[in-house]
């Protein structure tokens, strides 16, 4: 019978799985593959094979995909290697894997088609945006100015906004063929690690937007992927509407009301689960990284470029470590787990009621079954916490009626920031 191995190398670590494990990319990246009579052995650099080198392994791959011991394993590589083909050549990489596909007689159970050139899901390609030359889009008077077009569509009216050491983020306008106009934000990559964070996130965000369905209303949406003329990778996304829990902080100097901070929790719970069930952990959840728009309780979970996918199968380890607001097993460099999330989760709820995360105390005045829910995300140790986000949803939505009462919708009045006339309501 027909079995797979797989041999993985990376960064120094040894990785050896095979067929019947749960296995899953590797930081990424997936490597290449070498045919025996009665094994496969994967050993895979997609980044250092020729366009005829990847056909022939795409081919061997679907070939792969009929044989029922593999097929999991052999669709999920063959997907990857086709997003990486497709990119090189798009005009034909289509129909080549179509083709394969019927060479090799794989159907509905085999690897399943890649979704059509323009669905929400489909890889998107990243052509270099006219507008954008190897300079930098500053300086900010030249901003307004700057038009930047793609096959999808034109951006114009960039406005600066947050500025890391690996990225940088603009408001945009952006007008797509026989649509109208759209606010967007364009994330810009300054260097190759920052390229590399940015496109973990768009393969993140599309993994968990393919069968989000209620959930999607939580995530970024990837609306277009461009280069500059440096080779700069950027990444568009919706406009979100929403204030950080950092920004609520700042307008709420005592904290914000706990029974607003309830429904924002389950809300965060709610998404985390629809992520963790999917094998994904944010990774690096922070104050800044939750929006919150008060007209209708919606929150987002932004910033997925940590992202981190079935660490328990791959070895994959925390991309990032906030000093504040990462988990315990975090900072030690442990295997993250879907309690790491909840960690961190817990103290940016407990920062915005007005605690000191720093410390992980709550304001006094903190309703105690809250408290004490609160106080079960933050165990120090990762076995001993809960690690069951949607299980946490349902135990929060009986504390929230033990403590509130019944549901109901109760509006949620942000303050103006300081120095401007409140209007009550009048929240994101």
């Amino acid at each position: 019978m027909t079995c797979i191995k797989l041999d993985i190398r990376c960064r120094g670590h040894h990785f050896e799985k095979r067929s019947g494990s749960e296995w899953y990319k590797l930081l990424g990246v997936v490597r290449s593959t070498y045919l025996e009579p009665s094994a496969v052995l994967i050993i895979m650099n997609l980044d250092q094979l020729s366009d005829l080198q990847s056909l022939g392994i795409l081919g061997a791959l679907l070939a792969l995909a009929s044989v029922s011991a593999v097929r999991h394993l052999a669709q999920r590589i063959a997907d990857d290697l086709y997003n990486l083909f497709k990119r090189r050549i798009r005009r034909t990489a289509t129909a080549l894997y179509q083709g394969l596909r019927a060479l090799f007689g794989v159907r509905g159970g085999g690897v399943a088609a890649p979704p059509a050139p323009g669905d929400p899901a489909a890889p998107m390609d990243t052509p270099c945006a006219a507008g954008m030359g190897s300079h930098d889009p500053a300086p900010v008077a030249a901003l307004k100015d700057l038009v930047i077009r793609t096959p999808r569509g034109i951006y114009d009216r960039l406005e600066p906004g947050s500025v890391t050491e690996l990225t940088k983020t603009y408001s945009a306008r952006f007008q797509g063929p026989g649509q109208e106009a759209a606010q967007v934000t364009i994330r810009l990559a300054n260097s190759a690690a920052g390229g590399t964070l940015i496109q973990n996130e768009v393969t993140t965000l599309r993994a968990l937007q393919r069968d989000a369905r209620q959930f999607a209303k939580h995530l970024p949406r990837v609306v277009d992927q461009f280069r500059t003329a440096d080779g700069k990778l950027a990444t568009v996304l919706d406009h979100l509407d929403g204030l950080s829990l950092r920004e609520l902080r700042q307008r709420f100097p005592e904290g914000i009301p706990h029974r607003h901070a309830t429904w924002m929790l389950r809300r965060c719970l709610s998404v985390l689960g629809y992520a963790h069930s999917r094998g994904v952990l944010h990774g690096n959840l922070t104050p800044e990284r939750i929006l919150v728009r008060a007209q209708d309780h919606n929150v987002w979970l932004t910033d997925w470029c940590y992202a981190v996918t079935r660490p328990d199968g791959t070895g994959q380890g925390f991309q990032a470590v906030d000093a504040v607001y990462g988990a315990p097993e975090a900072h030690r460099q442990q295997t993250p787990l879907p309690g790491s999330d909840l960690y961190s989760l817990a103290l940016c709820v407990l920062y915005a009621l007005g605690g000191n995360p720093a410390a992980r105390t709550l304001p006094q005045d903190t309703p105690e079954r809250l408290a004490r829910f609160i106080r079960f995300l933050l165990t120090d140790s990762p076995l001993q916490r809960p690690k069951d986000a949607w299980e946490l949803y349902r135990v929060l939505e009986g504390i929230r009626d033990e403590v509130y009462g019944p549901h109901r919708f109760v509006e949620f009045a942000v303050p103006e920031p300081a120095g401007q006339c409140a209007e009550g309501g009048q929240g994101a």
